[in-house]
């Protein structure tokens, strides 16, 4: 019931044009973050460009003040987090890197901010 539709699309950054994207918060129930690479002699082909993720929206109370985590983004790697989980893109200090993305929503776009409470039978167990 929570994931129906997916809407993907590719993200570049390159030297050129973007190089971060700001803190933010994802349209989508659950994000999947791909990076695509691109690879050189077995390598990555950019420097810098991490993700960097701090607390969830609507969940935590000092989301945006918790201590930020940084993770390399390696190619061929996938990252799946919750769509309100406030997450950035670090600048890219050399060469390119593309990413695909993929928003999972309800259906209509139908996103849910909140976990559920055991108690209101939302839960499969309690039904």
């Amino acid at each position: 019931e929570e994931v129906e539709e997916i809407f993907g699309f590719l993200v570049r950054y390159d030297m050129s044009g973007d190089v971060a994207l700001a803190e933010h918060a994802d349209a989508a129930c659950v994000t999947l973050n791909v990076c695509l690479g691109p690879e050189k002699d077995g390598n990555e082909a950019f420097e810098g460009g991490e993700l960097g993720f701090r607390g969830v929206r609507f969940q935590d109370a000092d989301a945006s003040t918790r201590p930020q985590t940084v993770i390399k983004h390696q190619v061929g790697v996938a990252m799946l987090h919750l769509g309100q989980h406030l997450h950035q893109a670090t600048p890219i200090t050399s060469g390119e890197r593309e990413n695909m993305i993929m928003w999972m929503t309800g259906n209509g776009g139908w996103v849910r901010v909140r976990p559920y409470v055991l108690q209101d039978g939302s839960w499969a167990e309690s039904r």
